[in-house]
This record gives structure tokens, C-alpha cells and sequence, in this order.
């Protein structure tokens, strides 16, 4: 069916490209078309539709399957937070063991803190969400930020601003924030 409407799509062409004279040679359309491939071959090539949802900006939507690999610990999470189009303000790498580098300075999380964030990257699937998290115009007065997981050989980062930022990501990024705050405890 394809190639038929790509002869009538070029004969057209051919016709009106003429300025009105006839073509050196015309195509011969079929009278009929059929609606369906009839034979399981011809339906075996027939090209899938697939839809695509994309999510409102600023929404989360959840993987379609579980995240194989849910139960492994992550090894690092970089994350930066800067304002507007600015040089990053703040910037942390938690490592799985507890090491934390907040800024260029080297310290220590509990293992429970580390736990918590871990739980927090499963809970939102961070390996299987889409979504759109910024704009291409960054408004000087957002903060915008990054964060980058490494866990088991993948790496995945997302980017977004504070104006399209769903509420599960502001947990996170309030969460790692919090890392090696003194009086927070995470």
C-alpha cells in the first residue's frame, strides 16, 4: 500500500512538474486499494504505531516497568545547585560508603543517611521516570539543578529548575542538601 501511494505521491510530481505538459511517462494507478494486508507476512511487516505520553512539564511519570536493579545500592550521586545560568553555588558527591564532599570539603554521613537517600532513588524509580523538568529559558531567579547517580555500571542525570521541579525531585534535592549541614541530620 505504501508503494502505491509513494507511485501516485510521485507521479503527481512528475505531472505537475511538467508546467502543465505531459510527462515523458505516466505511472498507471491501480483502480483499487486494498484496506488491509490479508497475508500474516504482510501483517508481520506492517510498521507498529507506538504512542508516546509525554508528561505536562514539571510532572513526573513513572517507568513503565520496575527498575531490575532497585535493590542495589548507588556508588555516587553528584549533585549541584546554582542559581539562574550562574557557576553551580553548591555542589555534593555522596559516595555509598558514606563519604560525603560538600563544596571541596571531605567529611562523613551515617549509614542510615545513606540508606535514606537510597530509598528515596527507588521509591522514585530515578533510573525509569520521565518527565520535563526545565525550560529552555532559564529565569535568572530559579535555582537549577543537576543530579547525576552512578549505581552498577549506569549512570543517569537529570536537570531541572525550581519553577519545574514535581515535588518527589524537591524531596531528593532537599534531602542530599541536608547532607553534612551541621544540626541536620538528613
Amino acid at each position: 500500500m505504501r508503494r502505491i501511494l509513494l507511485l501516485a505521491v510521485i507521479s503527481l510530481f512528475v505531472l505537475t512538474s511538467c508546467n502543465g505538459q505531459t510527462a515523458p511517462t505516466q505511472a498507471v494507478l491501480p483502480t483499487t486499494i486494498p484496506d488491509t494486508p490479508t497475508t500474516e507476512a504482510a501483517q508481520q511487516q506492517a510498521t507498529p504505531v507506538i504512542e508516546i505520553t509525554i508528561p505536562p512539564v514539571g510532572q513526573l511519570i513513572g517507568a513503565a516497568t520496575e527498575d531490575p536493579e532497585a535493590g542495589l545500592v548507588f556508588d555516587t550521586i553528584v549533585f549541584t545547585q546554582a542559581r539562574g545560568s550562574n557557576p553551580p553555588d553548591l555542589t555534593i558527591e555522596l559516595h555509598s560508603d558514606g563519604t560525603l564532599i560538600r563544596n571541596g570539603h571531605t567529611s562523613t554521613v551515617s549509614a542510615d543517611q545513606v540508606t535514606a537517600i537510597d530509598t528515596m532513588l527507588d521509591q522514585l524509580n530515578f533510573f525509569g521516570i520521565q518527565g520535563i523538568f526545565e525550560a529552555a529559558a532559564i529565569n535568572p531567579d530559579d535555582y537549577v539543578y543537576s543530579i547525576t547517580v552512578d549505581r552498577a555500571g549506569s549512570s543517569r542525570t537529570i536537570d531541572a529548575q525550581d519553577t519545574y521541579t514535581p515535588e518527589e525531585l524537591k524531596n531528593l534535592f532537599a534531602a542530599i542538601i541536608a547532607l553534612g549541614v551541621p544540626g541536620q541530620s538528613g
